[in-house]
């Protein structure tokens, strides 16, 4: 290995790794409740639509070698297809750390209470923090706005839960730079240099402190948090579990793949977002992808048993992913300090995680593989495994989740869901 690669790594893994915490910014962060369309999102009766604004938020994000020109569309596809296409992060285009203080941060999120009083006494006191996978948002846990069905929160809600769903920063409704939201040209964080993992996993360790505190969020005060993150979502909370392993009480990881992006940059047909005609994206800058191909699109996220309704909505609602979330490296090292629980969800036809999937043999084959992945970065965690059955990598958005809303989540999965049981 040339000396100049381990530099590169030692560089990354302290700033990635450092287990110095950084202090919550208390003093900075104001919720407000937001009004919405109900008729255009039905949203259910028992969740609010929140603003979690926080400022001065500090993070070790990398700085990419030789970035492309921010004002080049062709050279900024071509860059993230060979960044993505590298599976050694050592030859990944990056020299070393490069720290930046966002100002401030407006978070877009669904707060939503459990449909029924729980029986256990400490049930008020636990929430799941949902957080998305690349080219989603938050409607990804709500049915994509649409279908009460395949909305995760619902069912997390009936099995007397709290939750909270997040756009992550960049992402959704998080995406302005607050105070520029309302000018004639809005102002974006920079998709090379602003919006990358290590940045989502300092806002999210100062989220989990404001989900703790009851003068924070509305007087509840939660006791324990349980993390749950979706492809890039899962990586970022691996991420933020090895640096902050004290913030919550279990994390499940699903959809999870460490190969890079996958599949090939080719089957999403990534583009810049201001060049696909949507309004929305037309003031991006360039450095925002979207994927242009539905049909490859369908084949990625949904496989075997799904609405064929959902496919089309799933394009057409598909957020972006940023050049600096696909090209960071995320070199992906054990979390020794975790002592808790880890649960680690696939769909049995998803692709990425189970590429040999799609019979019995395979199905177990599958089941070991994620066991064993999850020992490897969990070495003392309490693993426990659930491949859901006929479901492809979008899990959450198939017809075995209307089993779990109608039967409960164990007798599915037939394993326990972290919550009353931590």
């Amino acid at each position: 290995m040339a000396p100049r690669s381990i530099c590169y790594i030692a560089a990354l893994l302290l700033s990635i790794s450092a287990t110095t915490t950084a202090t919550p910014l208390e003093n900075d962060f104001v919720l407000t409740e937001v009004a919405l369309d109900t008729n255009a999102f039905p949203v259910p009766t028992n969740c609010k639509a929140w603003i979690l604004r926080m400022g001065g938020v500090p993070a070790q994000n990398i700085e990419f070698w030789s970035p492309p020109k921010a004002d080049d569309a062709v050279e900024i596809t071509e860059y993230g297809r060979n960044c993505t296409s590298v599976h050694d992060p050592i030859d990944t285009d990056w020299s070393g750390p490069h720290e930046i203080v966002v100002p401030k941060i407006d978070i877009s999120a669904f707060f939503c209470e459990p449909l029924k009083p729980n029986p256990d006494p400490n049930a008020r006191r636990i929430v799941q923090l949902l957080v998305h996978g690349a080219t989603h948002n938050k409607w990804a846990w709500h049915g994509l706005s649409r279908y009460q069905q395949y909305n995760w929160a619902y069912i997390l809600a009936k099995e007397g839960y709290y939750t909270l769903a997040i756009d992550l920063f960049g992402h959704g409704n998080s995406s302005f730079i607050p105070g520029t939201k309302y000018t004639a040209k809005p102002q974006f964080p920079d998709p090379i240099t602003d919006i990358q993992q290590p940045v989502h996993v300092e806002i999210i360790h100062n989220l989990v402190h404001m989900l703790r505190s009851k003068t924070r969020v509305k007087g509840f005060g939660f006791d324990k948090v349980v993390y749950v993150g979706h492809g890039l979502g899962a990586q970022i909370g691996i991420h933020f579990q090895r640096k902050y392993p004290e913030d919550c009480d279990a994390i499940v990881v699903t959809g999870y793949h460490d190969t890079g992006l996958r599949p090939a940059f080719e089957k999403w047909n990534f583009t810049p977002s201001a060049l696909t005609g949507q309004d929305e994206y037309k003031d991006r800058p360039l450095g925002y992808l979207k994927g242009t191909n539905s049909s490859g699109r369908e084949s990625i996220m949904f496989a075997h048993n799904y609405d064929p309704r959902l496919p089309q909505l799933d394009f057409e609602l598909q957020d972006t992913l940023t050049i600096g979330e696909a090209c960071w490296p995320g070199i992906m090292t054990p979390v020794p300090n975790w002592k808790k629980k880890v649960l680690w969800v696939a769909g049995e036809y998803d692709d990425q995680v189970c590429p040999y999937s799609g019979n019995k043999k395979a199905y177990q084959y599958c089941k070991k593989r994620l066991e064993d992945r999850c020992k490897r970065l969990f070495p003392h965690g309490e693993c426990s495994v659930w491949l859901v059955q006929n479901s492809g990598h979008a899990w959450m958005l198939h017809r075995e989740v209307t089993k779990a809303q109608q039967k409960g989540i164990k007798t599915v999965a037939k394993v326990d869901w972290p919550g009353f049981n931590l």
